[in-house]
This record gives structure tokens, sequence and C-alpha cells, in this order.
């Protein structure tokens, strides 16, 4: 697994309330970032860190949504279809 973070994705008044507030700058450079690593790895998949611990928010904006809305040159998941079993796949190769 890799993982990415974002600066921001809580309200400026509590750090523990998750919020998109992310800027075009910042989703321009996932995009970059995203399509560099499906590159690298071309069997990876997309997720965000809520659909693997049900304990996190993070990073705070639907990533299937986003895979759908964002065209990610290379990634061939891209119509965010990760089902649930691919979802424990990825958790299960993540705890060996």
């Amino acid at each position: 697994s890799f993982g990415l973070c974002l600066v921001g994705g809580s309200t400026a008044v509590n750090w523990r309330k998750p919020e998109d507030n992310f800027t075009g700058d910042q989703f321009e450079s996932l995009k970059k970032v995203l399509e560099e690593l499906v590159i690298k790895y071309p069997n990876a998949r997309i997720v965000g860190h809520y659909e693997l611990d049900e304990n996190k928010t993070c990073p705070n904006f639907n990533i299937r949504e986003y895979l759908l809305n964002e065209d990610i040159k290379g990634y061939k998941f891209q119509d965010g279809l990760t089902d649930e079993k691919d979802l424990q796949e990825l958790e299960n190769a993540d705890n060996d």
C-alpha cells in the first residue's frame, strides 16, 4: 500500500470534524501524483483510508466520486467499482 495525505480536511474550528475543504491546486497535485503511481503500480486500487478502517474519515471526500469525475490516465479501475471483496483483499494484504 501507498499512503497520500492532503493538508486540510477538517474545519478551522475543530480539527476532529471532517470537511472537504481542499483547494483546486491540491486536487491537481493529487491527480498528478496518482497518475505517476498508476504507471509504477498498474494493478493498484485507489481507495480512501475510510474504506479500509471504519474509524477513519480521511481523506474527507468521496474517493469513488472523485475517480468517476477525474481522468486518471492509465487507471484501470476508473469506474470506481472497487467492491467490498476488493477492499477486504487490500485490508488482508496490509495485515500480512
